[in-house]
């Protein structure tokens, strides 16, 4: 996390600074050098990494428990006791059943021809016979879904901001000095607060409040990850108070129709709702890493780390589409409804507070996935009959 938040608190003030400066070109070209120099050192120290490789697809393992429990769904399940006829690779003894939420896939692993002659040539073709931890592992992926999406309006609300457009409308020096902050760099403050928080949450706070309280785990992933939502909700209120108050007092000055007029009004107003959004991220974001690799079995890690950049990617795609039906349902009549150009003549506070009421709407998404979520608890171990434990 210090790697991730140093990087960015030196690409929003240092960077842009020196783009804001010098010119678009000079900033993008110092950006383009920069990450030659990584790519190339990536290539090089790349003969040092310790590679395994898979022995096995992991997201056609999971195709092939939809393909088989498609096929195999008039096929009966075996009794009580019958766990020999779930095909397993455990290797031990114990003979493993899978576990009864999505039933229905567990016909993916029941062994057809458990007394064929020809068991073990059928078995050993995934097409036709799933293991039960293949089951499992789809059950795993399947059971993070709700939860994932239950996630996205925290983080629309985080992407769809326009912090920086109305940073340039505002007064940007800093305190009484001659220094004035590029309008680029007011995220500076949910960085800085991102980095600190989520480095002093695991090794100070929790530490403190496990001395208090005596548990184990002071706060689950799911807490952490509802606490997460709640702030950003507080980022979508903060952030349309404060632009409510800057629109008031640009009409005030008379600037309404005004693009480069300057509002009589520190920048730093927008610092409440960037620290709410830096806080976002230390406990919704690392939350949810943390319980996707919590809940995902070891072989998905790869899996549990894209979640949430493809939760990101979601977020941005619906920022996008709202802005544009916002435009569309509001701009109607000869009016420059709630997003035009110029921040002064339309109503961004207005944008926020849906944003806002989104992302409550999200939260009680939240809690009810909450709610149905199972925990992954291990695979029953089934006794085999008298008859079965000879057959073994």
């Amino acid at each position: 996390m210090y790697q991730l938040g140093g990087s960015a608190i030196i690409s929003i003030t240092l960077i842009v600074y020196l783009q804001d400066k010098l010119g678009w070109k000079i900033g993008f070209t110092i950006a383009v050098a920069i990450m030659t120099f990584a790519t190339f050192l990536n290539i090089v120290t790349s003969p040092l990494y310790f590679m395994v490789k898979p022995e096995k697809s992991t997201w056609l393992s999971l195709v092939q428990v939809i393909f088989v429990a498609v096929r195999n769904r008039s096929i009966q399940f075996p009794g009580m006791g019958n766990g020999l006829q779930y095909h397993h690779n455990t290797g031990g003894l114990e003979v493993v059943v899978p576990s009864s939420k999505m039933r229905f896939l567990n016909r993916a692993c029941v062994r057809e021809h458990a007394d064929s002659s020809n068991t073990e040539v059928l078995d050993a073709n995934p097409w036709n016979v799933c293991t039960v931890e293949q089951v499992e592992d789809l059950k795993r992926t399947l059971s993070v879904i709700p939860m994932w999406s239950a996630m996205i309006t925290s983080l629309l609300i985080q992407q769809a901001s326009f912090r920086v457009l109305q940073a340039d409308t505002m007064d940007r020096h800093v305190g009484t000095t001659k220094f004035r902050m590029p309008a680029g760099s007011i995220p500076i403050f949910e960085v800085v607060t991102f980095t600190l928080w989520s480095g002093c949450l695991d090794r100070f706070m929790l530490l403190f409040l496990l001395k208090i309280t005596g548990k184990e785990q002071v706060l689950s992933h799911r807490q952490r990850m509802g606490i997460g939502v709640l702030f950003s909700i507080a980022s979508g209120l903060a952030a349309s108070v404060v632009e409510a108050i800057r629109r008031k007092r640009a009409i005030r000055q008379g600037l309404e129709n005004n693009t480069d007029g300057i509002v009589e009004m520190s920048a730093l107003w927008l610092a409440p709702q960037c620290v709410f959004a830096g806080l976002t991220s230390a406990f919704g974001s690392v939350g949810q890493m943390e319980f996707y690799y919590a809940v995902l079995p070891k072989t998905m890690s790869s899996l549990a780390m894209a979640l949430l950049p493809l939760a990101i990617g979601v977020a941005n795609i619906a920022g996008t589409i709202i802005v544009k039906l916002i435009k569309v349902t509001t701009a109607r009549g000869g009016s420059a409804g709630w997003l035009p150009d110029n921040l002064n003549q339309g109503h961004y506070d207005y944008y926020y507070f849906l944003l806002a009421v989104l992302g409550v709407a999200g939260f009680i998404y939240f809690v009810v996935c909450c709610y149905w979520f199972e925990d992954p608890t291990p695979n029953q171990v089934d006794e085999p009959h008298e008859d079965e434990a000879h057959t073994t």
